[in-house]
């Protein structure tokens, strides 16, 4: 038995898929609070990152937790 066009049913996790326009701006318009922390983000950085494979980026936060262990050793005084 023929139904009819379908509704457009709201989601728990999609949220309501008929957002008015208001709500469409409001999402398009940038938040003040991630606008201050995107000033202080290095891009270059980012990029960098994601120019190496996953096991590189494993390999260097490994090695920089190795200099952070060294350090804090030191500063404890002991050696490693």
């Amino acid at each position: 038995m023929p139904r009819g066009p379908r509704e457009v049913q709201s989601s728990p996790i999609m949220g309501d898929a008929r957002a008015d326009s208001a709500d469409v701006e409001r999402r398009r318009s940038p938040d003040p609070v991630v606008e201050v922390y995107k000033r202080d983000v290095d891009i270059a950085l980012i990029r960098e990152q994601l120019r190496r494979t996953a096991d590189e980026r494993a390999q260097h936060m490994i090695s920089a937790l190795r200099l952070v262990e060294t350090l804090g050793a030191a500063r404890r005084g002991g050696s490693r």
